[in-house]
C-alpha cells in the first residue's frame, strides 16, 4: 500500500493542505508549528480505515479514527474565541494497494516459498474519512469503497491452501516511542491471530516492541511444532544489521530475555551488549526497526528469509532525529531503505544532515517550496536556505560588524575619546561592547 497524495481539511494545524508524498521515502520539515505532527496524524486517520476493513477485533488496539479535540480551530480577535470552520472536517487520500499474491506451483505439500511465483497486482484506490456530526469518523461505501472493495479481494486471495496475499504492513512511531510500550495480557496475546499480532497498536501512540521479545522467546519452541516460519528470525535479525549498521552479531539472549549485538562504532569495538545496556540512540532505533520488522514477518511470515525485504506497506516516524549524532544522521535514510526497500516511509525531522542526504523529491518543505539538489549543498547552506535558520551573516549580524569596523577605526584615526566612548556606550550586544572596550584600552596604552 502506497499515498501518494492528501487532502487535508480542518484537521488540526491544516485549515485545508493538499500533500504530495513520495513513493518510497519522504521527510517533513518546517518550523514548529507548521504541521509536521499534524501530516502524521492526519495519514495515522487515514490509514485507519484500512486496519477497520480488515477482519480485526472493534477495539481500540486497531483502530485511529478522527478524535473530537482535533478538529481545525482559529482565533477570532472579534468575537474574542477560537471558531471552528463551517466546512466538515476530512481526510481524502489517493493511492494504491500494491499486492503480491504468492500461487504455488505443485500440490504436493502445503506450501513451500521455493515451489511458486508472485502475481503482482497494483489497484489504484481513492477514500475519504469524515468527521460526522456526532464525532465519530465514517466508514462507509459512500466515503470508502474502493478501499473495502481492494482489501476485501486481498484478503480473500490468501484464503485458498495454495494461495497467500501479502498483507499491506502499517506501523506508527511518535517521539515518545521508547517509553510508550503497550502493556498486554499474556492470556489475551496467546489468543490473537497472526493478522491481530500484526497489527495491534499500528496506528495508535503505543508501541509494541515487547511484542517482539515475546515472539523471539518463544521462536523455537513455536518452529518446532510447526507454528512458525522458518527463516523470520534471521530475517528480522538481518534488518536489524541492515537499518544500523553500527550492529553486528546481532541475535536473542534468553537468559536476559532481550536482543543483544556487537556494538561497532568508529572501529571501537567495546564487545556485546544487551538492549539494555545500550545507548539511547541505538536503544530508539533498535526499538523501531525491530518491531517493524517484526510486524513484517508475523504478516507475512510464509516468505521466510524475505518476509521482511519483500513486505509492502507504510511507516510513520514523527523525529527521525531522535537521540541520533549527526554522523548516524547523514546515513539512516539510506540504510532504513536498504532494510525495508519495499515500505513507504513518511517521518519528520529537525535535522539539516538529514535533510542534505535527500534527493529532491524526498523532501516536503511545510515553510517554503524547495527545489534544489540537497546534496549538493553544503550543511551550513542546507541549514539556512532549505530550513529557514538565520545565517551568521544576517542583516543583523552584517550590521553589528559594520559598526564595529566604524569604531576600530575612529580608534586608529584619533578620534576624540569622549566621542568614541559614547559610541561604544550605543552598542547594545555585550559581547561586542567589551571587544570595543578592550581595543579602546589598548590604544590608549
Amino acid at each position: 500500500m502506497h499515498i501518494s497524495r492528501l487532502y487535508i481539511q480542518n484537521f488540526r494545524g491544516f485549515e485545508k493542505k493538499e500533500i504530495f508524498l513520495n513513493s518510497n521515502f519522504t521527510v517533513a520539515i518546517g518550523d514548529n508549528g507548521m504541521g509536521k505532527s499534524s501530516l502524521l496524524h492526519a495519514l495515522q486517520v487515514s490509514l485507519g480505515a484500512c486496519l477497520q476493513c480488515l477482519p480485526l477485533p472493534a477495539s481500540p488496539l486497531y483502530r485511529r479514527q478522527f478524535k473530537r479535540q482535533e478538529k481545525f480551530v482559529k482565533w477570532a480577535a472579534e468575537e474574542r474565541d477560537y471558531i471552528s470552520s463551517k466546512d466538515e472536517t476530512l481526510i481524502r487520500v489517493t493511492g494504491s494497494l500494491l499486492s503480491d499474491t504468492f500461487i504455488l506451483i505443485g500440490k504436493d505439500e502445503p506450501f513451500n516459498i521455493g515451489k511458486g511465483r508472485f502475481v503482482f497486482q497494483e489497484r489504484p484506490i481513492e477514500w475519504s474519512r469524515v468527521m460526522l456530526a456526532n464525532g465519530t469518523t465514517s466508514h462507509n461505501r459512500k466515503y470508502a469503497g474502493d478501499l473495502i472493495d481492494a482489501i476485501r479481494d486481498l484478503v480473500e486471495s490468501g484464503r485458498g491452501f495454495h494461495n497467500k496475499a501479502l498483507l499491506p504492513v502499517l506501523a506508527s512511531f511518535g517521539t515518545e516511542r521508547t517509553v510508550a510500550q503497550l502493556r498486554k495480557g499474556k492470556k489475551a496475546q496467546q489468543n490473537r491471530s497472526r493478522m491481530e499480532k500484526g497489527y495491534l497498536a499500528a496506528l495508535s501512540d503505543k508501541v509494541d516492541f515487547d511484542g517482539v521479545i515475546e515472539w523471539l522467546h518463544n521462536y523455537d519452541n513455536e518452529l518446532k511444532y510447526k507454528k512458525e516460519f522458518e527463516g523470520t528470525r534471521e530475517a528480522v535479525f538481518e534488518a536489524i544489521s541492515t537499518a544500523i549498521p553500527y550492529l553486528e552479531d546481532v541475535g536473542y539472549n534468553h537468559h536476559y530475555q532481550e536482543l543483544e549485538a556487537v556494538v561497532n562504532i568508529d572501529e571501537q569495538d567495546p564487545g556485546k551488549k544487551t538492549h539494555s545496556n545500550m545507548s539511547d540512540g541505538l536503544k530508539a532505533m533498535l526499538n523501531l526497526v525491530a518491531e517493524l520488522a517484526f510486524r513484517c514477518v508475523v504478516l507475512n511470515g510464509f516468505l521466510g528469509r524475505d518476509a521482511v525485504k519483500e513486505s509492502r506497506g507504510i511507516a510513520l516516524i514523527d523525529g527521525l532525529d531522535m537521540h541520533l549524532h549527526p554522523k548516524w544522521q547523514r546515513h539512516i535514510v539510506k540504510d532504513l531503505k536498504s532494510a525495508f526497500p519495499n515500505i513507504q516511509f513518511v517521518v519528520t525531522t529537525h535535522s539539516a544532515f538529514i535533510v542534505q542526504s535527500l534527493a529532491s523529491d524526498e523532501l516536503l518543505n511545510l515553510d517554503r517550496l524547495t527545489d534544489v539538489l540537497l546534496n549538493s549543498l553544503k550543511i551550513d547552506d542546507v541549514a539556512t536556505s532549505v530550513m529557514g535558520v538565520e545565517s551568521a551573516f544576517s542583516d543583523e549580524n552584517t550590521g553589528k560588524h559594520d559598526i564595529a569596523q566604524l569604531i576600530l577605526g575612529k580608534l586608529k584615526t584619533g578620534v576624540s575619546e569622549v566621542e568614541i566612548q559614547a559610541e561604544i556606550d550605543n552598542v547594545s550586544d555585550p559581547g561586542l561592547r567589551a571587544f570595543l572596550e578592550l581595543n579602546k584600552l589598548a590604544v590608549q596604552k
